[in-house]
């Protein structure tokens, strides 16, 4: 039996600034800059101080997933099998690892998309309360004071690279986990079929958190130009 404590790594040192550099250098543009960390009282009325709360917040997560990302591509093992047929039975520990951490990416990533949410909503005071239907109640609001923005929002959605990451994620939690073999049993219109079991491949998991982080990216720059462009 696999001890997967055998197979932590070290994250400090060369370990740790390689990824996080990478990590800067390929989404430079992804975190919200010249954060204020002072405001007065007229600041506070006129909710500015709330929408930099968010974009803080926004940003925080930001961090945590370049943490994550230097994590994630520490166990990263190019593979593009979907089937563990010529797995290294010695990776498996690796391997393990890897499934971890871009579990804990892709929800983090989807996260950071709620947040900017939050940055739309205080900036245009639309008072919406977290919930459930939170995003949807700001995206109808939104269709009423920024036309321009709530259909790049709505492109933004239908995105292929967006969809990736979100289907990744949704597996993630709710479905076979896409390191993991299926059953190989599917079950369409009545009818059963019974076959081998096929994994997502490491390589694409990994491209599509690369496209889902340039896809945050992306967005942020749109609701960024559109909320703050006469600043």
């Amino acid at each position: 039996m696999v001890n997967i404590l055998d197979y932590i790594k070290d994250m400090s040192g060369e370990n740790y600034e390689k990824y996080s550099l990478e990590f800067d250098d390929v989404y430079p543009q992804i975190v919200f800059k010249n954060l204020r960390d002072k405001f007065n009282m007229i600041e506070m009325f006129s909710g500015e101080s709330e929408v930099n709360h968010w974009m803080t917040e926004y940003n925080n997560k930001i961090f945590n997933i370049s943490v994550n990302y230097v994590q994630m591509m520490l166990y990263y093992i190019e593979d593009d099998k979907q089937n563990y047929d010529d797995f290294d039975k010695n990776n498996v520990g690796i391997q393990y690892w890897y499934s971890y951490y871009t579990e804990s990416l892709t929800q983090r990533v989807l996260g950071a998309y709620d947040l900017l949410m939050h940055v739309i909503n205080v900036k245009y005071q639309f008072n919406k309360a977290p919930g459930s239907r939170f995003n949807f109640e700001v995206m109808k609001s939104l269709k009423e004071e920024n036309l321009e923005l709530y259909d790049e929002l709505k492109q933004a959605i239908d995105d292929v690279e967006y969809f990736q990451i979100s289907e990744l994620r949704n597996d993630f939690t709710h479905n076979n986990n896409p390191t993991n073999l299926t059953s190989g049993v599917e079950r369409k219109e009545g009818i059963i079929t019974i076959s081998k079991g096929v994994r997502t491949s490491n390589n694409v998991i990994l491209k599509s958190i690369k496209e889902g982080l340039s896809h945050l990216e992306r967005t942020k720059l749109a609701i960024e130009k559109a909320l703050f462009a006469t600043k």
